[in-house]
């Protein structure tokens, strides 16, 4: 499970959860409609502003900055249309034309509260919280809303202000009560602030509404494995929280193996601790933040004591995305655990293969090294650029540490919930070039890479799934993790092991 929390703009750009499917059938329904009326009055900027709208609301940048151009160029003086497009010049990376525009639109419209609660909102993600609350102070004058309080929350929290914090995610919530966000960011400011019982309140209500939701259960197992309050702490139900967001034998995300690690602490297995936090380093070998906190974590567990930690764990802070892939250099990749350079390469080359989509107009989330990445047309050659520098690093650090020379056919034998996995007992057939592979299982074909004897393959159906294994002697063994699956409806992990067999008519 991967757990990150994406703020190109905090509430304002998204109203905050992903729209559910039936929602995004409704939108496709009236953008279609809208585009219908902007062929019959192709000169009125209001249309042209209304499907903005729907773009924004569907995550279309490109299409509503298209939009929103046309609409100002028509109508230079609507105050709206320059504020939205400053909303989409901010998520597509150009702060200053957004802040341009966005100043041109309140003096055009100085009393227009949705605009001062933009400005603050860019200001915020600037990192200018004072300048950014002085226009969120401005918009709630004007008309208090729920993401506004929301933003100016989180400047108070970046701040420090925790009670002023507080107030205004209590706000955010008593106007608009689906926005549970609101709710856990007051409980990661209650527990900053100390107030470890009322911080589990706003996790445990929130966990109810919301069950399966990665974020609030990583802060919940987090303050039950970790706080500093002996009332507080329990660490048998953290392991179970934990251990439903992230599989401890196959887990591929730093944080929520801290979390398992920490309840195995609390409950004085450190061995079990050991293991699963030195795992957490090394999943974190290319992200320095997460690595760092990781290895302390892993040095108080060998020394057989629990975490005690009053932070926020580091991945349910809203984050920037990236605009482009961080840099990575050769020593890095020659030194990294041969499972974890396996997966960064792969995971490398199948978010490479969505630069096209996205230079065509396509907006792709996506992760480098557990941080998050939004590619566009703004930034696709920029992100393709640093992408294939980092693929070309890791295969010249693959070849230089060698890798196993694979057999060109096996047998397969799939043990637990392998058909959710889309694996099964056909025979498999390898393509080797050099470390690359290209691994045939009937009608799929699994892109994979051997390093050293670690095997890796990202799944022909459904490239979020990479699983990595070892090689013992003629054999494969592969280990997904308990829950996901091609649907996604997994529930069972499967074991796939594949024995190599000798080709008929090979001497």
């Amino acid at each position: 499970v991967a757990v990150a929390s994406v703020m190109i703009v905090t509430c304002i750009a998204a109203t905050c959860p992903a729209q559910p499917p039936s929602r995004d059938d409704e939108l496709s329904r009236r953008i279609e409609e809208a585009s219908r009326r902007i062929e019959q009055r192709p000169s009125d900027a209001s249309l042209l502003v209304d499907r903005a709208r729907l773009f924004q609301a569907r995550g279309q940048w490109i299409d509503m900055k298209r939009d929103l151009d046309r609409a100002v160029e028509l109508a230079p003086r609507d105050a709206l249309a320059r504020g939205l497009r400053g909303l989409a010049n901010a998520i597509l990376g150009d702060h200053d034309r957004a802040m341009s525009d966005v100043d041109a639109a309140i003096s055009l419209e100085p009393r227009h509260a949705f605009i001062h609660g933009l400005r603050g909102n860019l200001l915020l993600n600037m990192g200018r919280t004072e300048d950014a609350i002085a226009s969120l102070d401005r918009s709630i004058a004007l008309d208090p809303t729920a993401s506004v309080h929301f933003d100016r929350g989180f400047c108070h929290q970046r701040d420090g202000d925790l009670q002023a914090s507080i107030a205004d995610y209590t706000a955010a919530y008593r106007l608009d009560p689906t926005l549970l966000a609101a709710v856990r960011e007051r409980g990661h400011a209650h527990q900053l602030a100390g107030d470890f019982a009322r911080a589990v309140e706003d996790f445990e209500f929130c966990r109810r509404r919301e069950p399966d939701e990665p974020q609030t259960e990583l802060s919940l197992a987090w303050i039950l494995a970790t706080c500093p309050d002996a009332g507080i702490r329990n660490g048998r139900r953290a392991l179970m929280i934990a251990g439903e967001l992230c599989d401890p034998v196959t887990c591929q995300t730093a944080e929520p193996l801290n979390a398992l690690a920490a309840a195995y602490a609390e409950l004085g297995e450190f061995e079990k601790a050991e293991v699963l936090q030195e795992r957490a380093v090394a999943l974190s070998y290319f992200a320095p933040e997460f690595r760092e906190v990781s290895g302390r974590r892993l040095n108080a567990i060998r020394n057989h004591r629990p975490i005690r930690e009053a932070n926020v764990p580091l991945a349910v802070l809203p984050r920037f995305p990236l605009s482009e892939p961080p840099a990575v250099d050769f020593d890095q990749a020659m030194a990294a655990p041969a499972d974890v350079l396996a997966l960064r390469y792969l995971e490398t080359g199948t978010l490479l293969g969505t630069c096209p989509i996205a230079k065509a107009g396509a907006t792709v989330d996506g992760f480098v090294d557990g941080q998050p990445i939004v590619i566009d047309a703004s930034n696709a050659d920029r992100v393709s650029r640093g992408l294939e520098e980092r693929r070309r690093v890791f295969a010249n650090a693959i070849r230089k540490r060698g890798h196993a020379t694979l057999s060109t056919a096996y047998t397969s034998r799939a043990e637990g919930g392998c058909i959710e996995w889309g694996l099964d007992g056909n025979p498999v057939l390898v393509e080797q070039n050099g470390f690359d592979l290209l691994i045939t299982e009937g009608d799929a074909r699994h892109t994979g890479v051997v390093v050293g004897s670690c095997v890796a393959f990202v799944h022909d159906m459904n490239t979020v799934i990479m699983v990595s294994g070892t090689i013992s002697g003629d054999t494969i063994t592969f280990v997904t993790a308990q829950r996901g699956g091609v649907t996604g409806m997994a529930t069972e992990r499967c074991r796939w092991t594949l024995t190599a067999t000798p080709v008929e008519g090979a001497k």
